[in-house]
Order: C-alpha cells, then sequence, then structure tokens
C-alpha cells in the first residue's frame, strides 16, 4: 500500500510543544503532512486514507508516474485539462462522465 501526502510546512520545531517536551535535538526537521489518498497493489489511486502509515515507515518523494496515477490517464470517457504544474509532459485528464453526473 501506498500512501500520498503533501507537505504543509517544514520546521526545525515541532508544531505542537508541551512543556515537558521542550527538548529539540539540534539539526532536527518536523514535517507537517495532509494525507490526500492511497493505492493499494495495482488498483487505482483513490482520494482518502483507509490505513495511515506508522512510525518510521519509508517516505519517498512522488515521481512523475506517481503524478500520473494520482491526475489520470487518457481514456474514451476522459477530456484533457492542461499540464501538471510540477511537469510540462504529464497532461491532466477528467473524467467527463464523472464531472457531469457529480457537479451538474
Amino acid at each position: 500500500m501506498i500512501s500520498y501526502g503533501l507537505v504543509s510546512s517544514v520546521s526545525n520545531t515541532p508544531s505542537k510543544l508541551v512543556d515537558n517536551e521542550l527538548k529539540i535535538n539540534v539539526g532536527s526537521r518536523y514535517l507537517t503532512v495532509n494525507l490526500v489518498g492511497e493505492k493499494i497493489g495495482n488498483a487505482q489511486f483513490e482520494k482518502g486514507i483507509g490505513l495511515y502509515p506508522t512510525i518510521n515507515d519509508e517516505v519517498h518523494i512522488v515521481l512523475e508516474f506517481d503524478l500520473a496515477d494520482i491526475y489520470g490517464k487518457e481514456d474514451v470517457t476522459s477530456i484533457e485539462i492542461g499540464k501538471h504544474s510540477s511537469s510540462d509532459k504529464l497532461d491532466v485528464f477528467i473524467d467527463i462522465h464523472k464531472l457531469i453526473l457529480r457537479h451538474s
């Protein structure tokens, strides 16, 4: 299973400090991550998290092929709406049927 998240802040101090936890390791970095979705095996990317990561799980930077899984691939019912901001080679598609059924 792969969980995907967006880093919303990076700091050298934790976002929440309790008086008895004021010991900060010099050189430490703290991230705040908003989890947005997951992919289990060969299944498609799905919004939402069913199983949360645990302490000491590996973390990887999202690559272009991961973004293609998240933002869609061209198929019969999709249309291209533009390029992803992180790559001018990565087309972004939406499923026109889902757009019409859910939002119109």
